[in-house]
């Protein structure tokens, strides 16, 4: 029988029952098979423990504990330093050194984050040499996004016995002649360019008001405080004790990285030395702050059948766009690249990627999207990977039409029938794909660049023999039609290479006050030349406002200005569901910041506002006080005017003022409300969120022709 000991630190040894977290026992293939999908913060208990071991983890040898459980048939193992004593066994029995426990308290320099996680092997760095590399990770199976490989719907599929006249045809494609007109497509359907809007005003024009509003309140209050909550033995986690917990990591990323130990340290604070230069004792305890950071949950939808490395996640990226989506309009232009989420161990990241062109290059891959005029991102999408992604989910909405157009349609939805345009880099230059967003009312421009293939439909080669002898500064338009939908490819001649884009809006005339550029060469005689000339509007927009996305991961990298002042790189988790949620905060606090410069005015630099953003959430009072939406307290006469045509979210009636998940469809489909129409629609504007409207009578709303009351033929949300 085991013997009881005094006082409260137990030992372990052979017969002790133990527990550990799920996601250290070992071997995991097993683990994962016997236990799919479970929670990150899931814990085994019932581990009777056999004996000690050294035994390879994480490619190096550690100290090891040998379990077994009811549930498997095999021997199991767990790192020592990750396995808790539930009850202990024979004295005689015990191993030579003790192993702490839950039970036990941190030190007083207070908690390591994501305290009890492996240290995990980290990539090697990069060997300077981009091919080496590239070939590197390729060979061990893991997914890599070069700037030199073609999208899918640019590989031509050549028959066997094809001529090269065969080869270089453009099927469905129709040119005229090259011109010089001045007539764009955009504006003569009477589309102007239209600043960003606010569809909610914050609850004050404060930093915590702004970042409040970009926050997401509905799904940390309905679904990750009821469930991280539920992970933690004791008081419960309220909103405004998560947002001063949110403020304490703001304002440790306020320093250059520090070890997160020192901010709890009990040690008075040294200026002279190197380490924390404040404490956050007396905002939280230690061990609260532990915790919360242990017990974070971020879904409430149950496991499927059948493996998902991304199920813990999906909650929260899926919930950001839908947030966004209804509390912003993104103004007249729009911009499309990619995010990098950085992580160090390609082991333990589902969906690990390699893109050698950032400068964080090794991590989560997300395409994204953001107003180029305020530079607030509005879309994310994890790319997941063949290898990752399980089989068994259903196909991506769109899909039918091919990868990069359904990526493009599913991250422009937001811009469906209003006519604004969005800037895509060579990485989405496919003609199908330009042309789809048309057909939904988005128009796009598309840098053509040459990634082992031309893109499909584009003659290419004959648009450089058609500059072979321009001057430079030269621009010409390539009128095109493929089903009955125009295009125009738009070049423009530069001393060692020609700029082509493809694009649906957009004519050879210059923007206003468009700044003059100048280019100096040299030639094969050694002669010097120098033109001056100005862009014309397509390729101006281009350069104009294809770093937006760009800009919005400097911020969120360094801070702005290369301060090195990272969010992500201060929570240094090795819990990757914890890295997904730091890229969502860190995304939300620059989101935050843009939206007070664009509507606020503030002038204040970027680490400034998180050290007062910081502040006002550690001080913050919302346990006190419900946080209101602008939405709720305008007049209808304010409300009315604002407009924009949104989908239903899935699962969602709109109830008592906001959206709740009570249907088992995903997507709804009603009958339009206005009177006297017939046809089905899932869109509604945020005027009116409890009314249908197909796409036609959207418009005829926004015009003013249905101020008076409409008959909503018995349909309700």
């Amino acid at each position: 029988m085991p013997q009881k000991r005094s006082g409260t630190k137990k030992k372990i040894g052979v017969g002790a029952t133990c527990s550990a977290l799920t996601r250290f026992i070992h071997p995991r293939k097993d683990v994962c098979e016997k236990y799919p999908n479970v929670p990150s913060t899931n814990k085994t208990e019932g581990l009777i423990v056999l004996r000690k071991e050294i035994k390879k983890v994480n490619r190096r040898e550690q100290e090891c504990v040998v379990v077994r459980h009811e549930d498997f048939a095999i021997e199991l193992h767990v790192v020592r330093r990750f396995c808790g004593v539930i009850t202990e066994g024979p004295v005689s029995e015990f191993f030579s050194e003790g192993i702490q426990t839950e039970e036990q308290q941190p030190d007083v320099d207070g908690p390591a984050v994501d305290e009890g996680v492996e240290a995990l092997t980290e990539v090697p760095a990069s060997s300077g040499n981009i091919a080496e590399d590239v070939e590197r990770f390729r060979a061990d199976g893991f997914l890599v996004d070069d700037d030199n490989e073609p999208a899918d719907e640019n590989i031509p599929i050549i028959p066997p016995a094809a001529t090269q006249e065969q080869e270089t045809t453009t099927p469905g494609v129709d040119y005229n002649d090259w011109d010089s007109a001045t007539t764009c497509h955009r504006k003569s359907a009477g589309h102007i360019e239209e600043n960003p809007r606010l569809l909610r005003t914050p609850s004050s024009e404060t930093r915590l008001g702004y970042f409040c509003l970009f926050l997401n309140e509905q799904y940390i209050q309905e679904v990750l405080l009821p469930m991280s909550s539920a992970a933690i033995d004791g008081k419960k986690v309220s909103y405004g004790e998560f947002m001063r917990y949110i403020g304490i990591w703001l304002l440790m990323s306020t320093q250059i990285k520090t070890s997160v130990r020192e901010y709890f340290s009990a040690a008075p604070i040294d200026p002279y030395a190197n380490g924390a230069l404040f404490r956050c004792n007396e905002i939280m305890s230690a061990n609260r702050f532990t915790d919360i950071t242990r017990a974070l949950t971020y879904t409430d939808v149950p496991a499927p059948s059948y493996p998902d490395k991304f199920h813990e996640i999906r909650q929260l990226v899926n919930g950001f766009n839908d947030h966004v989506k209804n509390i912003f309009q993104p103004g007249w232009v729009s911009c499309l690249d990619e995010s990098i989420s950085p992580w160090t161990s390609k082991w333990t990241c589902p969906g690990f990627m390699y893109v050698p062109r950032k400068p964080h290059p090794k991590g989560n891959e997300y395409h994204s999207i953001c107003c180029s005029i305020s530079g607030i991102m509005f879309g994310i999408e994890l790319v997941e990977g063949k290898k990752d992604h399980p089989r068994q989910r259903p196909p991506a909405e769109y899909h039918e039409l091919g990868k990069t157009a359904s990526l493009l349609l599913r991250l422009c939805k937001p811009l469906f029938a209003t006519g604004k345009v969005v800037i895509l880099d060579s990485g989405f230059c496919v003609l199908d794909g330009v042309l789809a967003l048309k057909k939904y009312g988005v128009f796009s421009s598309a840098l053509i660049k040459k990634r082992r293939y031309w893109p499909a439909g584009i003659p290419a080669e004959e648009i450089r023999l058609f500059f072979s002898d321009m001057a430079v500064g030269d621009h010409h338009r390539l009128p095109g039609e493929k089903q009955g939908i125009k295009f125009d490819v738009f070049a423009h001649k530069e001393p060692d290479y020609i700029t082509m884009l493809m694009s649906t809006y957009g004519a050879l005339i210059e923007r206003p006050n468009q700044k003059e550029s100048v280019r100096t060469w040299r030639n094969e005689n050694n002669e010097t030349f120098k033109k001056s000339f100005r862009y014309k509007e397509v390729v101006a927009n281009h350069y104009l406002f294809r770093g937006s996305v760009d800009s919005h991961n400097r911020w969120r990298h360094d801070g702005g200005a290369n301060q090195g002042l990272s969010f992500e790189n201060t929570w240094d988790t090795k819990r990757w569901a914890n890295r997904v949620f730091a890229f969502w905060l860190a995304i939300t606090e620059v989101n935050a910041y843009l939206a007070m410069k664009q509507f606020s005015g503030t002038d204040e630099d970027f680490i400034t506002f998180r050290k007062k953003l910081s502040q006002e959430l550690v001080h913050n009072q919302l346990d006190h006080q419900q946080v209101q939406t602008g939405a709720k307290t305008r007049s209808k006469k304010k409300r009315k005017a604002e407009h924009a045509l949104l989908s239903v979210p899935p699962y969602s009636k709109y109830i008592n003022g906001r959206w709740k998940k009570v249907y088992k469809r995903k997507y709804q489909q009603k009958l339009c409300s206005s009177l006297g129409c017939k046809k089905r629609t899932r869109f509604y504007c945020p005027c009116s969120p409890e009314v249908f409207r197909c796409v036609e009578c959207y418009s005829q709303h926004i015009l003013g022709h249905d101020d008076e009351v409409e008959s909503l033929n018995g349909i309700q949300l």
